[in-house]
């Protein structure tokens, strides 16, 4: 036997030993001062020595399936089931961890033991000193049967095997033919995931790669998918997004679906995401020039991307009073922004106890970001210019109510995808015809709603759900999904067509920002007071927390499904979002984290919330537009607060850094 098969079979030894000497010698000793003449004792001494037999052959395979250290900071067992998952357990050897005293069949064990006539104080005292391993498995000239009669899963997480519970079979020494079968429950530990890696493919291609760009080099914008590949022991991987929301990797409904199931899975594939769309363009367009004589000149609307709904430039300088004119584009040019766009994944692994794994990861991807510029020129002879939406009508026909006709077709389509817009964007009228001359069109995208909701039904396309035999399940994952307020909807995307130019350009996701009730009055940098609604970008608004007039950012605006908090402070009320900040006695605070009694400062004074209230609104009432704007600053806080109702709040840039301050372990 090498060296280190000794070592390991000591110590496997030592626990059959420290079970099985104990007792006996305890019977032996007792017995010897009774009548040892008494067949009866004889018979019950026989019997007594069988089931202490088998506690130690349990104890040893308790030895067996628990881990001990086999390198530097590896700790695994050694014997362990081929598929952690099955229900049936087919257990199998570990060659890093070699023993000499099972075999294994299955879930059935033969374990060399102890017979009793061979244990004596002269050979536990050598046992216990480690003398002569050799003489201590020669010594082991008994076989014994042991079966695994069940797995015992946790009460709450059903994959994680808790326990199992073992027979260990023997005869009576005294006719050798009286069976005395044991049972007894063996713990175990929750196995820990080996090492993970997460590849990346472009969407069609099979080759991966963990090249995921750097700052210098950017990868180029398109459709990318990712797979995950771990070792071990793994229950799940989930990828969260920036946008919020995550994909779950190696489990559905029906279960685990991946091949990371016993300790020596050596890199296989946890799962694989569905196509998704990784790249930023930003459009810009050039002063437009009207020439007519009675116009003056005319600056150009440009959008702004957002972590919000919808944030548009206002006009700036420059009158038209004519209309009807064609639009006549100039030459368009794309270059590569300076800096790329980074996309931060997050990168979850699970075991099978339900416990995050140290194995997790975050990991940022670089994507080109391009910029492309058009020059636009415009001809308005005729009266006056048509505002809103009625412009750009022809790049985002489709309208909200039009798709209900064909919900699924449309879904399958989004999921698609495809380079015609014109298909996939959808009009949204009243944010279209809130735009401020020269107009044009507000459109919803709905490519990522369709992603996540396929991804989340297996792959299974909206208009396939009727041929699957599940197809129940599949329609409550739509319902709990795409309908008002669902799960997926938050990944729709909203794009900007402004005239003259008619441009796409996308101009955020509503991703929970922090906002105002559309009615809200606002202190503005003369001191007057506006609504909400009613503010653009360059307005100049009044901080009360530096006590000067400061300028608008940008402006966001989007629906809000939950129902607004309502603040009675100081005599004031303020209607705002869950994640909106305030500043308090302890620090920033989000509306849904105050509680009443709790101290807001405002304006110099230090001011107390006295009442909160959720908005009253109707069942099926429609949701309400809410605002927010960010003030152009420094990274200062105090930069960062305006004065709504008389109460002082932060701005969209403290929002945003609450809720990355919020994530921070």
């Amino acid at each position: 036997m090498k060296a280190n098969e000794d070592g390991s079979a000591t110590v496997t030894v030592l626990a059959a030993v420290a079970s099985l000497f104990l007792v006996t010698m305890y019977v032996q000793n007792t017995s010897t001062h009774m009548n040892q003449a008494t067949k009866k004792l004889k018979i019950d001494q026989n019997v007594e020595g069988a089931r202490i037999n088998n506690l130690s052959n349990l104890s040893m395979l308790r030895s067996l399936m628990n881990s001990s250290k086999v390198g530097t900071n590896l700790f695994e067992p050694a014997v362990y089931p081929s598929n952690y998952f099955a229900e049936t357990w087919n257990m199998k050897a570990n060659d890093l961890r070699p023993q000499n005293v099972v075999s294994i069949h299955g879930q059935n064990f033969k374990i060399n033991s102890f017979a009793e006539s061979t244990i004596s104080f002269k050979n536990a005292e050598a046992y216990f000193q480690g003398n002569n391993p050799r003489s201590q498995l020669s010594d082991m000239t008994s076989q014994r049967d042991l079966t695994i009669l069940s797995l015992n899963p946790d009460p709450t997480h059903k994959y994680w095997i808790r326990s199992v519970d073992v027979m260990a079979k023997n005869t009576v020494a005294s006719d050798s033919t009286t069976p005395l079968n044991s049972v007894g429950r063996i713990q175990l530990a929750a196995p820990e995931p080996g090492p993970v890696t997460l590849y990346i493919a472009q969407a069609g291609s099979t080759v991966w790669t963990t090249d995921f760009g750097t700052a210098a080099s950017p990868l180029p914008p398109g459709k990318y998918k990712f797979q995950l590949r771990a070792s071990g022991v793994v229950l799940f991987g989930e990828i969260t997004r920036p946008t919020g929301g995550s994909m779950i990797l190696g489990m559905n409904d029906s279960g685990i679906t991946h091949s990371c199931n016993n300790i020596h899975a050596v890199d296989e594939i946890l799962g694989e995401t569905i196509d998704i769309e990784l790249g930023e363009n930003k459009n810009e367009t050039t002063t437009v020039t009207v020439p007519s004589a009675d116009t003056g000149s005319l600056s150009a609307t440009t959008t702004h991307n957002a972590d919000c709904s919808f944030s548009v430039t206002p006009l700036s300088g420059g009158s038209a009073s004519g209309g009807g004119g064609a639009v006549v584009t100039g030459g368009t040019t794309t270059s590569v922004a300076s800096t790329p766009a980074e996309i931060k994944l997050g990168i979850k692994i699970y075991q099978v106890d339900g416990e995050e794994s140290a194995r997790s990861f975050d990991q940022t991807v670089y994507i080109t970001k391009t910029v492309t510029t058009t020059t636009v020129a415009q001809s308005i002879p005729g009266s006056s210019t048509t505002a809103g939406g009625a412009r750009c009508s022809n790049r985002c026909p489709i309208d909200r109510t039009s798709i209900f006709g064909d919900y699924m077709g449309f879904l399958t389509r989004s999921f698609i995808g495809g380079p015609d817009k014109t298909q996939l964007d959808v009009r949204r009228d009243a944010e279209s015809d809130g735009l401020p001359n020269p107009g044009g069109a507000i459109c919803g995208n709905m490519e990522l709603v369709a992603q996540d909701l396929v991804n989340d039904m297996g792959g299974v396309l909206p208009t396939d759900i009727d041929k699957q035999t599940d197809y129940q399940r599949l329609w409550d994952i739509v319902k709990t999904h795409v309908e008002t307020g669902g799960s997926s909807m938050h990944y729709e995307r909203f794009y900007a067509y402004i005239a003259p130019s008619c441009g796409r350009e996308l101009i955020g996701l509503r991703n929970g920002c922090g906002c105002f009730a559309a009615h809200t009055l606002i202190r503005m940098g003369d001191g007057t007071e506006r609504k909400a609604s009613e503010i653009r970008q360059g307005d100049v608004l009044w901080n009360p927390q530096t006590n000067r007039p400061q300028q608008v950012r940008q402006v966001i605006v989007g629906p809000e499904v939950p129902l607004l908090y309502v603040f009675h402070i100081g005599g004031q009320i303020v209607e705002v979002t869950k994640e909106h900040p305030f500043l308090t006695t302890g620090g920033l605070k989000s509306a849904e984290t105050l509680k009443v009694g709790d101290i807001i400062l405002s304006n110099g004074s230090h001011i107390s919330v006295e009442k909160i209230e959720r908005e009253d609104r109707a069942l099926d009432g429609q949701a309400p537009d809410v605002w927010n704007f960010e003030l152009e600053g420094s990274d200062n806080d105090a930069d960062h607060f305006v004065l709504a109702n008389g109460v002082m709040t932060g701005d969209l840039y403290l929002q945003t850094k609450l809720k990355n301050m919020s994530r921070t372990p």
